[in-house]
């Protein structure tokens, strides 16, 4: 690996680390209540995605009677946050920090996607701006479906604009996509977003 390869990925490392030190150190934190949004979905959807993953990690099945029943819109999420809570506990800082942990590989999937188009310090300057965004830093240190479903999202794209062979390019990128959508339904447009790219690049 050559010095300028070397030093890159080591000022994107400490980059990242900086955005994780950000939000790990404002876990038990919450947002300012009409500065990053009027909505109250920061505050309580959190609760809602994670409890089909608590009641599996406390009590060993998906839902009892009179449960808010969020998991059929987030299964795939429901399964990863029931692995988190099995490694660390039943805790609000468990969900949120499972979420700043795929947010920052997913910002680090988001750099290499700019690096196809632009020089390292264009893509580093585009990453700090957007990893500074109200919208990202609020988002990324919630306990919501949206880091984990924004995060396999990018990787789908990353593998379509990245990997050569079109014979693992194309099912792993649908894949990524699709656990996309089963991370959270909303997120249909990603999976139909990379069906189009490979249909359009295919007929070319």
């Amino acid at each position: 690996m050559s010095n300028y390869k070397y030093n890159e990925f080591i000022f994107l490392g400490l980059v990242l680390l900086s955005f994780a030190l950000l939000g790990y150190l404002t876990l038990d934190l919450d947002h300012p209540f009409g500065v990053t949004t009027n909505s109250r979905a920061l505050y309580v959807d959190g609760g809602f995605y994670s409890d089909a993953a608590q009641n599996w990690s406390k009590f060993g099945q998906w839902s009892f009677d009179y449960d808010t029943r969020h998991w059929p819109g987030a299964p795939f999420l429901s399964l990863v946050r029931a692995l988190v809570f099995e490694l660390f506990g039943v805790s609000l800082e468990a969900a949120r920090f499972s979420s700043i942990i795929l947010s920052l590989i997913g910002l680090c999937a988001f750099y290499f996607i700019l690096r196809t188009d632009f020089n390292v310090y264009l893509s580093i300057a585009i990453l700090v701006v957007s990893g500074l965004m109200i919208s990202y830093v609020t988002h990324a240190r919630s306990a919501l479906a949206e880091p984990t479903a924004t995060f396999f999202a990018l990787l789908a794209i990353l593998v379509f604009v990245r990997l050569q062979n079109r014979r693992i390019a194309i099912p792993l990128s649908i894949l990524l996509a699709y656990l996309s959508f089963l991370s959270k339904l909303y997120f249909l447009h990603a999976l139909v977003a990379i069906i189009v790219l490979w249909s359009s690049e295919l007929m070319l």
